[in-house]
């Protein structure tokens, strides 16, 4: 064989690993082997850009060779196309499935290998559909977690306001008749025993009505107005009058303490 065949030869395997990648498989190399009466006489892997020289060194090694047979390999180790060459000036053939010849020299994929090729592509295409589907929802039920620990945050502080609502008030219960028993000669003594629960003579209302309209009366006018400026806190915060029962009764303790030690 001279180097015009060799030359023909690799130029056909060239044109074929270009109509693969044409058709979007991605080649790897190309492994061929030279044959004398059907028997192979030595085999090697070329890349794609060293075919005619590959070619030409290893015939020059072995001239008894009749023709090479050649296979086209994909990045997974696949076979893409196969064919033999005839070392002589013939048309070439090729043999095994799934590959057919053209009137043209050029072979490719059979009907059912085109199908399995889309029939992968149109499982990709789902995956990554179920990919994104599920990117969604993850967002979706982050979104709603941090939704769910705000209310919870929310109902855990109802809960504490609560629960300090209910011990001062507790509070405020035991220590109004201590508080109304120290100023029982006072104005205020039978409002907070009424207050602490105690038997008065009239109803709760009607005793801090009347225990409230004497103690006005015996204010002078800038006791009164401090009075009326306690009320007014009062009403615009309930929750002030267990506070100041509790430090109402410390002062009283703390006073008796101290008359008691002097």
């Amino acid at each position: 064989m001279n180097s015009n065949r060799v030359y023909t030869v690799s130029q056909g395997i060239r044109h074929r690993v270009g109509t693969q990648e044409r058709r979007g498989f991605t080649v790897e190399n190309v492994s061929m082997s030279l044959l004398c009466d059907g028997d192979v006489l030595h085999s090697w892997d070329s890349s794609t850009s060293h075919i005619t020289t590959s070619l030409k060194r290893e015939f020059n090694r072995h001239h008894e060779s009749e023709e090479v047979k050649v296979q086209i390999i994909d990045a997974t180790g696949e076979c893409l196309w196969e064919g033999f060459y005839h070392l002589k000036p013939k048309q070439p053939k090729v043999l095994g499935e799934p590959f057919t010849q053209s009137m043209s020299g050029f072979s490719g994929p059979q009907t059912h290998d085109i199908g399995a090729l889309v029939e992968r592509q149109v499982q990709e295409i789902r995956q990554r559909e179920e990919l994104e589907r599920l990117r969604t929802e993850q967002v979706e039920l982050k979104t709603k977690n941090e939704e769910l620990l705000g209310q919870v945050e929310t109902l855990e502080a109802q809960i504490e306001a609560k629960s300090n609502l209910e011990y001062y008030s507790k509070v405020a219960g035991d220590l109004l008749p201590g508080i109304a028993k120290a100023l029982e000669k006072t104005s205020l003594g039978p409002a907070l025993s009424g207050l602490a629960g105690e038997q008065t003579q009239k109803d709760d209302q009607a005793t801090v009505l009347d225990s409230t309209q004497a103690l006005i009366a015996a204010l002078d006018e800038e006791q009164l107005s401090a009075f009326y400026m306690l009320v007014l806190e009062l009403q615009n915060n309930p929750a002030l009058i267990p506070v100041l029962y509790q430090n109402t009764f410390n002062q009283v303790n703390n006073t008796a303490d101290y008359e008691t030690q002097h």
